[in-house]
């Protein structure tokens, strides 16, 4: 029986292959990638809303601990206090299929369960935090 893949062809093969991952740019470190890396979004270092949400402020209490956007307009905000953080999604007004727990003008805003799974997060803090990016959304619409 004589095989299909006999000969210089497949080690030379396999050598451009590797070759062409080699020189393919991964993702940056602070980008995609890391924990806070989401598909389709790109780091930002401020919203245009204002220095109040930019990456390091403080939000009731929160600190903005990193901040992405993707180019439909979807934002979202990673804030953490005590080891403890969870996201705020910004969508503009009506794009998401479910009803937002808190809105703007033009914008949705939305949150995800905390992190670590097992942290504790009560309806107050998660609503101050809504509540706080909400009037500086607002002062900038």
């Amino acid at each position: 029986m004589k095989r299909l893949f006999d000969g210089p062809a497949v080690p030379a093969a396999a050598a451009a292959l590797a070759l062409t991952l080699a020189l393919v740019p991964g993702p940056e470190r602070g980008q995609r990638g890391d924990h806070h890396g989401t598909p389709g979004m790109h780091r930002v270092e401020q919203l245009p809303f204002g220095a109040g949400l930019a990456r390091g402020a403080q939000v009731a209490g929160w600190s903005v601990e990193a901040l992405e956007a993707d180019s439909s307009g979807r934002i979202q905000l990673t804030v953490a206090k005590h080891g403890v953080s969870f996201r705020v999604i910004v969508a503009p007004r009506g794009v998401e299929p479910h009803a937002a727990p808190r809105s703007t003008r033009t914008r949705d805003l939305f949150y995800t369960r905390p992190m670590p799974a097992s942290a504790a997060l009560t309806e107050a803090e998660r609503s101050a935090v809504l509540e706080a990016v909400a009037r500086q959304i607002s002062a900038h619409e």
